[in-house]
C-alpha cells in the first residue's frame, strides 16, 4: 500500500537562469526528421515506484545503477556503493547539483556509460560523495542517481561548465548522456518519447518505457498529434516548456493569464517534468479544481487540498488545440500516514497543488500526475555547430485516458479497495489535525475565484506539496495545545464519555434530596407533637464529588480510525 504523500520534486535543478547560458549544438550534421521504423524498437524500460518515482537502469564504469528519469534536469550523477574501478578522475573542480528536493556534491569523473542499446565510451558525470535529503526520496526506493534528459546548456549544466573550465572551454566533453547518444548516432532522430505507467492505490509498480529516436510500438500515431513548440518567456531558460491553453474542470472551462511577461493573453507557461511527482499550478487553478468538491478544504499549513477519497474529479488539460483528460486516480492522492499513537491516518490530497515555486520562467510544473495521461514526445530540435537553431524544439502529446467510463470505473474499484483496507478518517478530524494554524477554506466559498489561497511569501522550489509523512506527528501534537479549550469535537467526545456518569450522579442526588426532605418533614411533625426541649439534628448528607467534565491534565487526541 502506498505510504503517506511523498510528493517529490527533484527535476529542476538550480534556482536561476544565467544570462550567459547558451544551448550547445546537438550535431554538426543535419539529422533526418523521419523517425526510425517501429519494427525492432529498442525501448528502455522504466520502473514505476508508487506513482512517485520513475527509474531506469544504466551502467556507469561497468557498474549497474537504478536512476531516476528526469526531464527537468541535465546532468548525470550516481552514488556508487564502492569506488568505481573503470572510471577516470577529470581535471574539473568538484561540483554540486541542487534540486528542488536534495543535493549532491562530488568530483566529475569520466567512465563508459550505457542505457538500453546505446553506449557512450567516455561520459562525464558527478560521482556523488555527499548528499542531502535523498535518503527519504530516491534512496528510499532503491535508486542511486538521476539521469537528466533536458537540454545541454552551458553555464546551467554544472558538469558541462566545470569540465569546460578545466579543458580549454570544451563544451562537448562534458555534455549529457542524451547529447552524447545523439552525437555518436547520427542516424538516430533526436527525440525521445516517454510512456509512464500508472499503478492503482494498492499497487506498487507499473512499467513504462523510453524510446530514443523511435516511436513506441502501437503508439505511432503520436506523429500526427499537434507539434507544440517550446516556449521560453523573456528571462526564462531553455526547458521542456510550452504554452497551455487552459483547463476544463467538470465540463467548465477555466483559464487565466500568465504571471510571466511576454506570454500571450489567456495562456500559461508549463514545464513538463518527469522528475516531479505532482503538478504545481497557480493557486487560483488549484482552487478551481478542488473547491467545488463537497467537504473539501485547503490547509495552508500543508499547502494542499484535502478532499473526500471517493470524489471522482474530471479535469482536462488543453494544449496545442487538443484536450488531454486526466484519469481520476491522478487527480487525488491516497495517503496512509502513521499518527503518534501508533495508529494510521487515511486521507486524500490534491495532485494539482497550489504553486509555491520561486523559479522565474514558467507558471506551472506538470509532472507525473499529468504525464501519466499522455504518451509524450520530446523533440530536441536542431542546432548547428555555430549554435544557430535550425529547428525549434517541440512536444507532442498522445492522450491515453480516452474512455471516461472505463477510467471512472477503474477509479472506484481501486479507491474502494484501498479504503476497505484503510478506512478514510473524517474530514472534520483532518481539519483539526492539519488546519489548526490557518483559516479553513470551505467548499463553495470561492468557486473559480482567482484569489490566491497561499501566502505569496511562502516559497519551496519545486515542492509545492509538503511531505505529510514527516509532518503528521507534529501536526497532531501541535493541534493538541492549540485546541484544548475550543475544539468542539473533543468536547462532545468527553460529554459522550462522562455524560451517563454525570446524569446518574445527579439522579442519585435528587433521590437522596427527596428522601431527606421526607425525613425532615416527618421529623417536624413529630417535633410539633412532642413535649420538651427542642433537639438539634446533625447533617445527614454530604455532597458526592463528581469528576470534572474537563480535567485539566487530560490529553486531547484524535484517534485514527485504522490501526494495525
Amino acid at each position: 500500500m502506498r505510504g503517506a504523500a511523498l510528493l517529490l520534486s527533484l527535476g529542476i535543478s538550480g534556482l536561476t537562469a544565467l544570462a550567459s547560458a547558451s544551448r550547445l549544438p546537438l550535431e554538426s550534421l543535419q539529422r533526418r526528421d523521419t523517425p526510425s521504423s517501429s519494427q525492432g524498437i529498442s525501448t528502455v524500460r522504466i520502473t514505476n515506484e508508487n506513482n512517485i518515482l520513475y527509474f531506469t537502469n544504466i551502467s556507469v564504469g561497468g557498474e549497474d545503477f537504478m536512476v531516476q528519469v528526469d526531464t527537468g534536469s541535465i546532468d548525470l550523477w550516481v552514488l556508487p556503493k564502492t569506488p568505481l574501478k573503470n572510471a577516470q578522475l577529470s581535471k574539473a573542480q568538484p561540483t554540486q547539483e541542487v534540486y528542488g528536493t536534495g543535493s549532491v556534491t562530488g568530483p566529475v569523473l569520466f567512465a563508459p556509460f550505457s542505457v538500453g542499446p546505446y553506449s557512450v565510451q567516455s561520459q562525464a558525470f558527478i560521482n556523488a560523495t555527499s548528499y542531502t535529503d535523498f535518503d527519504e526520496t530516491i534512496f528510499l526506493y532503491g535508486g542511486s542517481g538521476i539521469l537528466g534528459l533536458s537540454f545541454d546548456i552551458f553555464n546551467f549544466s554544472k558538469v558541462i561548465t566545470s569540465v569546460a573550465e578545466a579543458y580549454d572551454n570544451n563544451t562537448v566533453l562534458g555534455q549529457s548522456p542524451i547529447g552524447n547518444i545523439f552525437d555518436q548516432n547520427p542516424y538516430v532522430s533526436n527525440f525521445i518519447s516517454i510512456f509512464l505507467g500508472r499503478s492503482g492505490d494498492l499497487e506498487n509498480q507499473a512499467p513504462g518505457s523510453i524510446t530514443i529516436g523511435e516511436y513506441l510500438e502501437g503508439y505511432e500515431n503520436i506523429s500526427s498529434m499537434p507539434q507544440v513548440p517550446q516556449f521560453i518567456p523573456p528571462g526564462g531558460k531553455e526547458r521542456w516548456s510550452a504554452l497551455v491553453d487552459g483547463f476544463v474542470v467538470n465540463g467548465k472551462p477555466v483559464s487565466g493569464n500568465s504571471a510571466m511577461q511576454g506570454v500571450p493573453e489567456g495562456k500559461l507557461v508549463a514545464v513538463f517534468d518527469t522528475g516531479a511527482s505532482i503538478a504545481s499550478v497557480p493557486a487560483w487553478l488549484s482552487e478551481a479544481i478542488y473547491s467545488t468538491v463537497p467537504n473539501a478544504f485547503y490547509s495552508q499549513e500543508q499547502g494542499t487540498w484535502f478532499v473526500p477519497c471517493n470524489a471522482s474529479i474530471d479535469v482536462h488539460v488543453k494544449i496545442g488545440g487538443q484536450e488531454i483528460p486526466i484519469h481520476p486516480l491522478d487527480a487525488t492522492l491516497f495517503n496512509v500516514a502513521q499518527a503518534n499513537n501508533g495508529g494510521n491516518l487515511s486521507y486524500c490530497t490534491s495532485t494539482f497543488a497550489p504553486n509555491t515555486l520561486t523559479i522565474p520562467g514558467f507558471d506551472m510544473l506538470l509532472g507525473d500526475t499529468f504525464l501519466r495521461n499522455s504518451y509524450t514526445l520530446f523533440d530536441f530540435g536542431n542546432v548547428s555547430a555555430s549554435g544557430e537553431v535550425t529547428k525549434t524544439p517541440y512536444l507532442q502529446f498522445l492522450p491515453l485516458t480516452t474512455d471516461p467510463t472505463a477510467a471512472t470505473r477503474d477509479f472506484f474499484e481501486s479507491r474502494s479497495a484501498a479504503l476497505a483496507q484503510a478506512p478514510e478518517d473524517s474530514l472534520d478530524d483532518l481539519r483539526s489535525i492539519f488546519n489548526t494554524s490557518s483559516s479553513v477554506v470551505d467548499a463553495g466559498d470561492h468557486g473559480n475565484s482567482s484569489t490566491s489561497l497561499i501566502d505569496p511569501d511562502t516559497s519551496s522550489v519545486k515542492n509545492a506539496n509538503s511531505t505529510l509523512a514527516a509532518s503528521v506527528v507534529g501536526a497532531v501534537s501541535d493541534s493538541d495545545a492549540d485546541s484544548s479549550s475550543t475544539n468542539w469535537s473533543t468536547l462532545l467526545d468527553r460529554v459522550d464519555k462522562w455524560g451517563p456518569v454525570i446524569v446518574g450522579l445527579l439522579a442519585g442526588n435528587l433521590l437522596i434530596g427527596i428522601i431527606l426532605a421526607v425525613i425532615g418533614f416527618a421529623t417536624c411533625i413529630r417535633s410539633g407533637r412532642s413535649v420538651g426541649a427542642s433537639r438539634s439534628v446533625g447533617a445527614s448528607y454530604a455532597p458526592v464529588r463528581v469528576r470534572d467534565a474537563h480535567p485539566a491534565d487530560e490529553e486531547v487526541f484524535v484517534q485514527g480510525k485504522y490501526s494495525d
